[in-house]
């Protein structure tokens, strides 16, 4: 999406706003959308582009809700209020009495998504009342809570429907001013979650997890009057909400899913308080799963219903913990009746974080499961050696409870089913051989165990296990496959030993027919390996099975047709850490090296970080290797015939210094003069890609760029210069911060480029977020520089540019003319740098005309420095002087002090002022430099704004500044464009309420504004 894109420059903007007003203002309710979308992203990068729009866009909207003729555009204004409310945009708090006077009607509407577009705008608007300002924000409640009885009163189901939505809207972002009006919320949600209209009836119902959420104490507290009944039969409200939830979900298959739904969010809400309702929400829970789970039901339950059943059970686990063991008894088996689902796996995971003592038995069914969806026979079937180690050692299995039954003997080919409460063993004859307590799994534990665990029982005649049978109906397809794979690579089974289940079964599914379930395949292997410390280990059982899955995996990464699984297969190798000391060997890494002439980047890549872990623990069977590939690399640098094979190249490289490190050292000065050329010669993404590797190759081998740092920095400073590209500049920033740190070069590059302060002062200014953070950082770096010896250094300069000009004009000009010339080439502006012991300094930053010896186009020290090489010439360019000083205008009297810039200092370089209103002087200063600038055009209606609100406290006293503030609107006005001249009309509106009678010697130029066009709109005449 364009919005997205960091590069748009200001005219693409404001071209891309107004295609967005075009389609908002369109018939088609999906483009508009899609547009308001798109709007939505522009505000929330705060584009100066769509922020001074927003008024005007505001009017737009309440005219269209004021006419109300089109539905469509009604919806369209209602969607972009909501997006200005949501993002906090300050201006929309001027309008919000009005907008809640427009939603009003629309929450009557006939139409419900009319009613809910309006209740979202509803929510928004809420949202954004002052927090700061109580009595506004009070009195703007209740005129909502008002409104809500007038809907309540008026008996219809439009004005229940928008009671409630009132009424949810009050409870969610209202605060404490809902406190006393909960017992009225509460009695009409209890009065209207019965109502003959299944819309009022499902609002009324969700309105209640709402108020729980809101105050659990008071809804597990309060008590319902009931009227005509003895004060013994009162309930609490959470009593009376639990049991009619219940009987809902039970009774009602078209509300069941509402009623679970409301059940889980309340649980979650009260917490323990809704111990007291926990048997009768799992007996409902489980009754439900269990006619769900019949073989010949003939109404199977929807996904919803389905979905929301398990979300109560994670938030059961979630209230009461470990109180829910009790009250499991079936449920576990039950929930893998409903199928493979996401769902499912979500409330596993909740109920095994929640209750440590159902983890093992949560486990041991998982891998049951996900077994027989894999190779059809349960977990445990599939690890015969495992079986016979643990008989052998006396050890008990980690799987099931010790045999205790001794006298039945099981036939060698059996098939084991495991449930909560039933062990089956078969053989191939047609006679079963039922075993009662001779294998057991652990089931709940009633209460017999004082733990309150799980404990091993005896089995009933079922003869298949809920678990092993509900597996067996899931059909074998590829997203079935995919699924249970990503299982596995989710849950945790390091109690388990799954040796002989990985080598033996998941394996084979790296090589299956499917893309996606090779993949799966892949990253499950890798999960459960990661998991595990005994994969981990130098020697062992543990360590075959590493190496085993090493060599399929790098197998995989070599012969694969399709390059995602070739990719999936070394970010694996990349991130597992079990992997590294199996890479290490001689065929192995040989195989790697192979790996970096593949098709995709991003696996060369990745294999070149991988090599970096390598090289650690096997250097002697890789740098020879490595010294051919950056041999290689850099021959390829440097002869490529395209860009694109030298940017490839130029990654590659990066990511070779970055994964190796200090095994790199022995060639960062050949790496340094091979890259330097294409730094300045090359397109910005590539010069950007190269920046960052001198950036990592500073911090391994700095002491070998110091030779270079005369040459490195004139780059860097002509690369920071470059307004083509940001993430170039990124890029210099970063190599010129570690050149800072790893190289030793502070405070010279002030001297040598008295350029750069300015530079990075302009970056400051005009850059994202990122750029000025590292910025920060490279300026901390570079260290603070003595105010006097930066101004003889300019002074140099600037005599040194003075007397270029007379030699090349042949007419001699005074000293204080060369120098004003010098100034006026810099063209940088004033910055200011803070010194090390806190005092602030002015300083003047310089362009590069004024550093150019005459007759060459070579930049050269004015201290008498080390000359920089000829790396990229730098054409001067003629600049315009810079800008009056207007601090004058709010000094009487001439300062006594020096007045550079913004900022009165001394002889010595230190700000002072006793004057109070000092630093509103220079706000506002700054700000008229923004108005009097054109290149800030786009930021003049900020400006006003920021003027608005710094003189909006200071009333009378803002009359010093009125002489240059009003005439600076005016010349900004003049060069603004025409939608923008309202915005403008408007802010000088608040100027006038703010100044009041001192506004009088600009009445005349401000009636000029509106007899100069007739056409003026009523609002802005107001």
């Amino acid at each position: 999406m364009l919005v997205g894109i960091d590069t748009l420059d200001h005219s693409q903007k404001m071209r891309l706003m107004v295609q967005l007003g075009t389609l908002l203002k369109g018939t088609n309710m999906a483009v508009c959308e899609e547009a308001a979308e798109v709007y939505k992203l522009a505000i929330q990068r705060r584009w100066t582009e769509a922020i001074p729009m927003v008024e005007k866009d505001i009017s737009m909207c309440i005219e269209w809700l004021e006419s109300g003729r089109n539905e469509v555009r009604s919806k369209t204004a209602f969607i972009l209020l909501e997006t200005l409310c949501s993002e906090g945009i300050s201006i929309v708090s001027n309008y919000i009495l009005r907008i809640l006077t427009l939603i009003s009607p629309y929450l009557h509407s006939p139409k419900i998504e009319m009613r809910l577009v309006a209740a979202r705008t509803l929510y928004a608007c809420i949202k954004l009342f002052p927090r700061q300002d109580d009595l506004s924000r009070n009195m703007l409640l209740s005129y909502v809570a008002e409104e809500l009885i007038k809907d309540q009163n008026l008996g219809t189901v439009e004005g229940h429907h928008a009671s409630l939505l009132r009424c949810q809207s009050l409870i969610q972002f209202g605060g404490g001013f809902m406190q006393s009006y909960f017992g009225r919320a509460s009695e009409l949600a209890l009065k209207l979650r019965n109502h003959s209209s299944p819309i009022v009836s499902r609002a009324a119902i969700s309105l209640l997890p709402i108020l729980a959420n809101y105050s659990p104490k008071n809804f597990a507290q309060y008590v319902i009057q009931r009227r005509n009944t003895s004060s013994d039969n009162d309930e609490t409200l959470l009593e009376c909400v639990s049991k009619y939830l219940v009987d809902l979900a039970l009774n009602n298959d078209n509300e069941r899913a509402l009623a679970f739904t409301a059940l889980a969010d309340i649980a979650k809400s009260c917490g323990a308080d809704f111990y007291p309702y926990l048997e009768m929400t799992t007996s409902a829970i489980r009754n439900v799963l269990s006619q769900n789970s019949r073989p010949r039901n003939a109404k199977p339950e929807s996904d919803e219903n389905i979905a929301a059943i398990l979300k109560t059970i994670a938030a059961l686990a979630t209230a009461v913990g470990p109180s829910l063991i009790d009250h499991m008894h079936d449920i576990l088996d039950l929930m893998f009746t409903t199928g493979l689902s996401q769902p499912l796996f979500s409330s596993l995971a909740e109920l095994g974080n929640n209750i440590n003592e159902l983890q093992t038995a949560i486990q041991d069914r998982i891998l049951d499961y996900v077994s027989i969806i894999l190779v059809d026979v349960p977990f445990r079937s599939v690890q015969h050696s495992l079986n016979n180690l643990e008989s052998r050692m006396g050890a008990m299995s980690l799987h099931y409870a010790p045999v205790t039954n001794t006298e039945n003997t099981v036939p060698p080919n059996t098939t084991v089913s495991r449930s909560l409460s039933v062990v089956t063993l078969s053989d191939s004859g047609d006679n079963a051989l039922l075993l009662t307590d001779s294998i057991s799994s652990p089931i709940i534990s009633g209460h017999d165990s004082p733990s309150g665990s799980f404990k091993t029982t005896g089995t009933t005649n079922t003869s298949v296990s809920l678990v092993v049978s509900s597996a067996r109906k899931i059909p074998i397809t590829t997203e079935n496959l995919v699924f249970a794979l990503r299982i596995l690579g989710y849950f945790n089974f390091s109690g388990h030993n799954l040796s002989e289940f990985v080598v033996n079964n998941l394996l084979h599914y790296t090589i299956h027919s499917d893309a996606d379930v090779r993949k799966a395949a892949i990253y499950a292997i890798t999960h459960i390996l990661e998991s595990d410390s005994l994969y981990k280990m130098s020697a062992g059982a543990g360590y075959d099975v590493t190496s085993i899955v090493v060599e399929q995996f790098v197998s995989t990464a070599v012969t694969d047709i399709d390059t995602d699984v070739r990719l999936v297969a070394v970010q694996m190798l990349d991130t597992g850490s079990c992997f590294h000391t199996h890479l290490s060997k001689a065929q192995n890494v040989q195989a790697l090296f192979l790996l970096t002439s593949d098709e995709l980047l991003e696996i060369k890549l990745t294999i070149l970080s991988i090599i970096g872990h390598v090289l650690a623990i096997n250097p002697a069977h890789v740098l020879p290797s490595l010294r051919r590939m950056v041999i290689q690399l850099l021959t390829e640098l440097e002869y490529a015939c395209s860009n694109h094979e030298r940017d490839e190249c130029a990654q590659m490289i990066m990511m070779l210094v970055k994964s190796a490190n200090h095994w790199i050292h022995p060639y960062v000065g050949d790496i340094f003069l091979t890259i330097m050329p294409c730094i300045d010669n090359g397109i910005p993404q590539l010069a950007s890609k190269l920046l960052d590797t001198i950036a990592t190759l500073a911090q391994i081998g700095g002491n070998v760029l110091i030779p270079y740092t005369d040459t490195l920095l004139a780059s860097i400073v002509q690369a920071l210069s470059d307004s083509s590209s940001s993430q170039k500049r990124l890029s210099a920033l970063r190599a010129l911060g570690s050149c800072a740190s790893f190289c030793g070069m502070v405070i010279d590059p002030y001297t040598d480029y008295p350029q750069l302060l300015g530079i990075l002062t302009k970056l400051l200014k005009s850059e994202s977020d990122e750029t000025k953070e590292e910025t920060m950082r490279v300026i901390g770096s570079l260290g603070a520089i003595d105010s006097r010896r930066y101004r003889d250094a300019i002074a140099h300069v600037s005599t040194l540019s003075g007397s270029a000009n007379v030699n090349s004009s042949g007419n001699s000009t005074s000293t204080a003319g060369s120098s004003a010339t010098a100034l006026a080439a810099a063209g940088t502006g004033v910055v200011t740098h803070v010194a090390a012991g806190g005092n602030t300094s002015a300083f003047v930053g310089m362009g590069d005309a004024a550093f150019t010896a005459p007759g060459s186009g070579k930049p050269r020290s004015p201290l008498n420095k080390k000359p920089t090489r000829n790396y990229g010439r730098r054409n001067s360019k003629k600049y315009t002087a810079p800008p009056p000083n207007v601090m004058t205008v709010f000094n009487n009297e001439k300062p006594h002090g020096n007045l550079v810039g913004d900022i009165p200092v001394d002889s010595y370089g230190i700000s002072f002022s006793d004057d109070p209103s000092y630093f509103t002087s220079v706000s506002v200063n700054a700000l008229l430099r923004i108005l009097s600038s054109s290149e800030e055009s786009k930021s003049h209606l900020l400006a006003v704004q920021a003027l608005n609100t710094m003189f909006a406290p200071l009333q009378s006293v803002c009359g010093q500044y009125l002489d240059s503030v009003v005439p600076a609107i005016f010349k900004a006005m003049e060069s603004a464009p025409a939608e923008a001249r309202e915005s403008y009309i408007e802010r000088l509106g608040r100027l006038v309420g703010i100044a009041r009678q001192l506004i009088r010697p600009y009445l005349e130029p401000l009636f000029d504004l509106f007899v100069a066009d007739p056409l003026a709109s009523q609002h802005q005449q107001k």
